[in-house]
């Protein structure tokens, strides 16, 4: 399986799929993944533990009802 062939949003794939095996590959190599459901429209999934519980205690800065801001990288330069 490749992180291409993972669709969170096909149901099937929750009932018939290797679901353990992709969450396993989603944290291994992209534990804050990109699902696109159509060209510019998707959501995030965030696959690793700490990273779930940085945006559970921070809902001041994870907030997307006044859209996203994604920032990279360290503050200090």
């Amino acid at each position: 399986m490749t992180l291409e062939q993972i669709d969170l949003t096909y149901l099937d794939f929750f009932m018939n799929g290797d679901v353990t095996g992709a969450f396993r590959l989603l944290r291994a190599e992209d534990p804050v993944h990109w699902q696109e459901k159509r060209p510019g429209r998707g959501f995030w999934s965030l696959t690793k533990f700490e990273d779930l519980l940085t945006v559970y205690r921070d809902a001041q800065s994870f907030i997307s009802g006044k859209g996203v801001t994604l920032h990279f990288g360290s503050d200090e330069e």
